[in-house]
């Protein structure tokens, strides 16, 4: 099971290189398989250039706009059928742990022998996407189980086999993205399977990077809401989460035999309504 990691970072070199790239390398993930999509007008492009090159790490350039448009670019620049692992670059650990209750939580010294074992899974399901346990508390970890259905895949690392035009990469809001990749792969592919035995250890929401711009409640709230129109019984707000963000929550489902590519969301006919 080959693949390829595939990074997009703004404005964070130290974060990348401190971080993601650290981590990479230290955990058996060969660099010349490690991609850094970077934009053209990133006043830290030279320092990005120059160490990528010195690590052999692959920098690719682009002229996109923001996170959305990078995470397109990245689909469009590898071929399909690519395995694709998708992460931020302020990774600071992977996390597993012994066992429930009593668990001591450790960094998974493989990250490519999960990688591997992950597109390898998928596969003998006849799936596309993978993730993680959204929490890196070893209380909430599961170790050896993976789960299948309607899971939320955090951005921070997933995987996916690449399929560029396929709508399930085709993202309609700014924020909340990672909740509807995670209901159009639902939709589309019938399920995404779910590692939640590990989990990623990272800062959300810190500052700068590709989202920092412009990010605000009201914009936020907006995404949410239209997300509301599109899943309607399948996404909902969760009030109670501690949050200065609106945050919402997935509900449970389980495989289904997925729809064809001109299926649209079940609330879609209703968008027109809010945007």
């Amino acid at each position: 099971m080959t693949y390829v990691v595939a990074i997009p970072s703004y404005q964070r070199p130290d974060a990348l290189f401190e971080h993601s790239i650290a981590t990479l390398a230290s955990k058996q993930v060969p660099l010349d398989q490690v991609y850094v999509f970077l934009h053209d007008h990133d006043p830290h492009l030279p320092t990005y250039l120059d160490k990528l090159d010195m690590l052999g790490v692959n920098a690719v350039v682009t002229q996109a706009q923001g996170i959305g448009e990078q995470r397109t670019a990245i689909t469009n620049h590898f071929a399909p059928g690519t395995n694709v692992v998708g992460m931020d670059d302020d990774i600071q650990g992977v996390m597993s742990t012994t066992g429930p209750r009593w668990a001591h939580a450790f960094q998974v010294p493989d990250l490519d022998a999960l990688f591997t074992s992950m597109f390898a899974r998928i596969k003998a399901e006849g799936l596309h996407v993978w993730g993680l346990a959204p929490v890196d508390n070893p209380f909430f970890l599961k170790p050896g189980q993976v789960s299948i259905g309607l899971k939320l895949v955090m951005f921070t690392m997933f995987g996916f086999v690449n399929r560029p035009g396929h709508p399930v990469h085709h993202g309609t809001v700014r924020y909340k993205d990672e909740q509807e990749f995670s209901l159009r792969a639902w939709w589309y592919d019938g399920a995404v399977a779910r590692n939640d035995g590990v989990a990623v250890k990272t800062t959300f929401y810190s500052d700068g990077g590709c989202q920092a711009a412009g990010r605000n409640y009201d914009q936020v709230d907006e995404s949410v809401e239209s997300l509301l129109v599109q899943w309607p019984g399948l996404i909902k707000r969760a009030p109670k989460r501690k949050s200065d963000w609106p945050e919402v929550a997935l509900a449970r489902r389980q495989r289904h035999a997925g729809n064809p590519v001109d299926a649209l969301p079940p609330g879609a006919a209703d968008l027109a309504e809010i945007l």
